[in-house]
């Protein structure tokens, strides 16, 4: 973290000082091109985003709220998805021409822009409210909640001083190291625009403010159901016959017969599991426990026992004859009209390869037509499914389209030469087009996925940021060599 000092900020005649420095470095910031914007944005996200992990940690030691899991996939939301989302728009000078009709829309910065940050996400609130006025040509003044004024100014300070050295001006984000009511309603007072992110209370006041405000209030609130509640009623179907209390993040005894059965998912038989034990069953909501937890069953070994102590007999439900529905891969980024195009359908080992596949165009008035059919080739049995192939490359006009394969159908994607345009908008938020490898990884109780293959890889060199915002440290952590 920065250990660089900054003038403090602490009462009205330093937040004055303070101000005069954002408007000083804001009007020198307002004369720069979209090339230095653009450079300036991506180093301060870069930088963001490698601080993602220790802002994560700072932020629940020092306010006691959410998991660090948690905060670090909003800290990477926050730098490199915004970056990612906005890296190709136009912010300076014309960004929009109707020759016809003679109009030119031209971007200018609004000037110094309030931020008000909440307790609950400290660090990914300011990095997310820094890089945006940083896009647009505007400083910034950060008022952090009081009890997360440490790591809040800790994520300002790493976007500000990333920004500088990409060369924006000195002075362009600033932020108030004692926050107070005072200083805050001074600071929606002085600012030109207020980016308001709170309680109701916070944000009611400032659209009070007289300045123009942008406000989020509270986001999700807690349900508790206690033991008065229709449990049949309000909990999902994946769960039966339990109440919920606060403590230690748990869930109270199983009340079917006296917490020694449960029944899961009891109205889905492909999913249906029956547990029962002579022993006491509890059932842990682990959600918030990790970013991929989910609820798990546990018994309490009892203390002083050996040997045998505890017993679970566990039923899956089994459907005679169940055929796995089949799976069909296709490139969710879309083709480009020339490029082959193959959707690989993955079967189960008893089903039977249909003869026949089709792509069915949507049309604008939302009308759906068959535009073409061929035939499915078997490929071949992999593991424990069977593959076939279905080729539809023949099919290039532009438009939106999805496949049958019996009575499956898949999602929409597009036949359009710009597909791969903003691949990496796409890459960052949802899939990799062509493969992903992955690395195995132990937590918890729970085993994340591990690599499916090895072959036509290169080692990322050390100290290189890659086109999608991958940071690859100082060594290569392999037995290999760059580039090997």
């Amino acid at each position: 973290m920065s250990t660089k000092e900054y003038p403090i900020v602490e009462s009205a005649e330093s937040f004055a000082a303070a101000l005069a420095r954002v408007r000083e470095a804001q009007k020198a910031f307002s004369t720069y091109t979209q090339e230095q914007v653009d450079a300036i944005f991506l180093a301060a996200a870069t930088a963001a985003n490698r601080a993602r992990i220790p802002l994560a940690k700072m932020a629940v030691e020092e306010t006691g709220m959410g998991v660090a899991e948690d905060k670090v996939i909003k800290n990477h939301f926050a730098s490199e998805y915004i970056y990612n989302t906005y890296r190709n728009t136009k912010t300076c000078g014309v960004i929009e021409e109707d020759p016809v009709a003679g109009i030119k829309k031209i971007a200018e910065p609004i000037g110094v822009i309030g931020a008000v940050i909440p307790t609950t996400n400290p660090t990914s609130t300011a990095i997310f409210k820094a890089l945006v006025c940083l896009k647009t040509r505007n400083g910034i003044i950060i008022s952090p909640h009081p009890r997360a004024k440490k790591s809040t100014i800790a994520a300002a300070k790493i976007v500000l001083e990333a920004a500088v050295e990409a060369g924006a001006p000195e002075g362009i984000i600033s932020w108030i190291d004692v926050p107070s009511l005072e200083l805050t309603n001074l600071l929606m007072q002085e600012s030109d625009c207020i980016l308001a992110t709170g309680g109701p209370g916070m944000v009611k006041a400032a659209y009070s403010s007289g300045k123009p405000a942008l406000g989020v209030g509270a986001g999700n609130t807690p349900a508790i159901i206690d033991e008065t509640a229709d449990m049949s009623f309000s909990l999902p179907k994946d769960t039966a016959a339990v109440s919920f209390v606060i403590e230690d993040e748990t869930v109270a005894t199983l009340d079917t017969t006296n917490g020694k059965l449960t029944g899961l998912a009891p109205d889905d038989p492909e999913r249906m599991v029956k547990v029962t034990s002579e022993s006491e069953i509890r059932l842990y909501d682990g959600r918030m426990l990790a970013q991929n937890g989910w609820y798990v069953l546990r018994t309490v070994l009892p203390a002083g026992q050996t040997g045998k102590v505890v017993s679970w007999t566990v039923e899956p439900n089994a459907v005679p004859g169940w055929i796995r529905e089949p799976n069909v891969g296709f490139s969710q980024m879309g083709y480009v009209p020339d490029q082959p195009k193959v959707a690989v359908i993955e079967l189960d080992k008893k089903d039977k390869v249909q003869a026949k596949a089709s792509v069915w165009k949507v049309e604008a008035d939302g009308s759906e037509r068959e535009a073409f059919s061929g035939p499915v080739k078997v490929w071949g049995d992999f593991f424990k499914y069977n593959y076939a192939k279905f080729d539809f490359s023949p099919l290039n006009e532009p438009g939106v389209y999805f496949l049958k394969y019996g009575d499956v159908r898949t999602g929409n994607f597009i036949i359009d030469p710009s597909v791969y345009d903003k691949i990496t908008v796409a890459t960052s938020d949802v899939w990799i087009p062509v493969h992903m490898n992955h690395m195995a990884v132990h937590e918890a109780y729970r085993l994340w996925h591990g690599e499916p293959f090895k072959e036509g890889y290169l080692q990322a060199p050390p100290s290189t940021d890659h086109f999608d915002l991958h940071w690859q440290g100082p060594t290569t952590d392999t037995k290999y060599k760059a580039l090997e």
